[in-house]
């Protein structure tokens, strides 16, 4: 049975992060909801979005696999970012977007890549997974996780899911599982709400893959697809994210009170194009009340009491409507939007792959969290559909999934 409580508020703004091979098609699912509550312009999300990629240091490479077995997940993914992008430097890794490779080609790419796919289902199997950021402040450069080698690893595997596993459904799926292990840990790095987003992007990015591939996942490999995007993992990661995010703004605050008042105003230069100029004692100020407030969210989806929200939300909107660094900062209004429809999307794949593997009778294991009924069905040329009660800009969430006849 599906166990996982129905949240209005567990996610967060989510920015497309993956390109190219991931480039979600006709199939993807759509994660722009009407705001809920009066919101202004959403600014940009935290300074290390706005820092060049080359100022920042690549990731260390890990002990090389093969001398002794590493136990450490971070460590394996380092080597697969080391080794992916040495890779780089000899092949010309952006013809895995080209659709007409020859097959002599997709072959050679596959010989090449699959070490490098080996260390992701590695490091897939391991719950030991730290990225070394335990003490971040606002300063840490968390692209080198979080960013462009995550993101590469990421286009590798579904690209190998896609070409080199053709006709093997089983290692399809461990390629596809091992992305969603990989989303998992990033969110789990201690980078708070920005590494929450990767995780949800690369689910995302997963869930319209399997949906417009649904033929390839028949039987077992369909459980357990299902049974990876039902993880009950996922029903703490926003309120993790919210504590690491406060963590992070509480280490920021030590910093720049051991700073002297001018260092501590060239720390602070880049919240201050959102919040403002910033002095030190303004810094830690608004800081602080930002630390205050995502432990309290936390707690209040501990809880999950809605008189504890309502108590929480005005506080939250009063300091909105008079500081612009929490506006930006933490966007409650358009996070809990996305909230909503991020677990539709989430319960309408599941319940796809229910139906591809039991039949209709699957739809009332992974009922539509916005009224606790099972999706609407519908079966349309090609395959069928799923539609959701919720609505995304006046139009009912639904997923269309292709099925051959053989497996309706």
């Amino acid at each position: 049975m599906n166990k996982r409580i129905w949240v209005w508020g567990g996610a967060v703004l989510v920015v497309i992060i993956l390109i190219g091979l991931l480039r979600p098609g006709k199939h993807s699912v759509p994660v722009t909801a009407p705001v809920k509550f009066s919101a202004g312009p959403i600014t940009k999300f935290v300074h290390h979005l706005k820092r060049p990629l080359a100022e920042l240091p690549a990731p260390p490479v890990a002990q090389p696999v093969g001398q002794p077995a590493m136990t450490n997940a971070a460590s394996i993914y380092q080597e697969a970012f080391a080794r992916l992008g040495a890779l780089h430097k000899t092949a010309n890794l952006e013809r895995l977007g080209d659709p007409n490779l020859p097959p002599a080609v997709v072959a050679e790419f596959c010989e090449k890549l699959h070490p490098i796919c080996d260390l992701l289902h590695q490091a897939s199997t391991l719950t030991n997974c730290d990225w070394g950021l335990g003490k971040a402040d606002f300063t840490t450069p968390f692209i080198p996780i979080v960013g462009s080698p995550t993101k590469v690893l990421v286009k590798t595997a579904f690209w190998s899911a896609t070409h080199c596993h053709e006709n093997d459904a089983t290692a399809a799926t461990d390629d596809i599982v091992s992305v969603l292990r990989l989303g998992q840990q990033v969110s789990k790095s201690d980078c708070g709400l920005l590494g929450y987003r990767v995780d949800m992007e690369v689910q995302e990015m997963v869930w319209a893959h399997v949906a417009a591939n649904l033929d390839k996942f028949p039987g077992s490999d369909g459980e357990r697809l299902m049974a990876n995007f039902d993880d009950i993992a996922y029903d703490e990661t926003f309120k993790r994210a919210l504590e690491q995010d406060a963590g992070i703004w509480e280490r920021s605050v030590a910093k720049l009170t051991a700073l002297a008042p001018a260092a501590a105003e060239k720390a602070l230069r880049d919240l201050s194009t959102i919040a403002g100029p910033l002095n030190q004692t303004d810094g830690i100020a608004r800081l602080t009340q930002l630390a205050d407030l995502e432990r309290g969210l936390a707690n209040v989806l501990t809880t999950g009491s809605e008189a504890n929200y309502a108590v929480w939300l005005q506080r939250y909107h009063d300091l909105q409507a008079t500081d612009p660094l929490v506006k930006a900062l933490l966007p409650i209004d358009t996070m809990f939007a996305k909230a909503q429809a991020y677990e539709v999307n989430r319960s309408l794949m599941e319940a796809g792959l229910a139906v591809a593997v039991k039949g209709t009778a699957g739809l009332a294991t992974y009922p539509d969290p916005s009224t606790g009924a099972p999706f609407t069905y519908r079966a349309v040329p090609g395959g069928f559909e799923l539609q959701s009660n919720y609505q995304v800009n006046n139009q009912p969430l639904k997923i269309f999934f292709p099925q051959s006849a053989t497996r309706k």
